[in-house]
């Protein structure tokens, strides 16, 4: 359950979110390397309960039109921890998930 974000959409800009995963706290921190509007958001990624906290994976976002009313996203999250691989596989399919059903809903 995401508690609190804070997003500062520039380059160099904080990505943060809070979460309790099941009673557990957990931020997620990060920082904007590239936004190139309408095509790509590319940030850093890192998670307070990975073996090396300060170890940054990186999150690519890239937007694709299709047709006229409509846009592809991919997400590529890599130098992702080995143990992290389907967590984040699923928590990114969950995520997505999510963002079209609030979008189908208007």
């Amino acid at each position: 359950r995401v508690i609190d974000v804070t997003v500062e959409p520039h380059v160099g800009g904080v990505v943060r979110i809070d979460v309790d995963n099941s009673g557990t706290r957990v931020l997620i921190s990060g920082q904007f390397l590239t936004i190139d509007r309408p095509n790509l958001l590319r940030f850093t990624w890192a998670n307070s309960n990975w073996p090396d906290p300060t170890s940054a994976s990186v999150v690519n976002v890239s937007f694709e039109p299709v047709g006229d009313d409509e846009t592809l996203m991919s997400i590529e999250h890599s130098l992702l921890p080995p143990a992290e691989f389907e967590s984040f596989d699923a928590g990114w399919t969950l995520t997505v998930e999510q963002l079209a059903a609030v979008l189908d809903a208007g």
